[in-house]
């Protein structure tokens, strides 16, 4: 309750919503799309798009990636939503496409490949 109470001053918070998504045994499953690999077809039919990052999507069912070819030629990386956030992050900055940037913080890589898709002709070194 102590929780719900400080997050209903926030825009977009839905207190409903968030209390119905953490009851419930649905597993939510997202992808972001690596968007130099998957310009020409959507490797998934039936998604949802994520509202803070354009490359983001919400999977209606979560499939067995391992068997998926197109997880294995790195077409998308299976990654949470809050995780995307850093997209808008980024966009609400004046930073170059050309930046230099250090992922200190990289295990397991979601938002180091992030940062590679947003800053595609800069450099991004990671480390944990």
């Amino acid at each position: 309750p102590a929780l719900l109470d400080s997050l209903k001053g926030v825009p977009g918070f839905d207190a409903e919503a968030f209390v119905a998504v953490h009851n419930s045994d649905t597993q939510v499953t997202s992808v972001r799309l690596h968007p130099s690999k998957c310009q020409l077809e959507q490797p998934f039919t039936q998604v949802q798009p994520i509202p803070w990052c354009s490359d983001g999507y919400y999977l209606s069912s979560r499939p067995a990636f391992i068997l998926d070819p197109w997880w294995h030629a790195g077409a998308y990386y299976v990654q949470e939503a809050s995780s995307m956030f850093l997209w808008h992050i980024l966009q609400q900055l004046t930073l170059p496409n050309t930046a230099h940037v250090l992922d200190v913080c990289a295990a397991p890589g979601g938002k180091t490949t992030l940062l590679q898709s947003y800053f595609q002709k800069g450099v991004v070194v990671a480390n944990e």
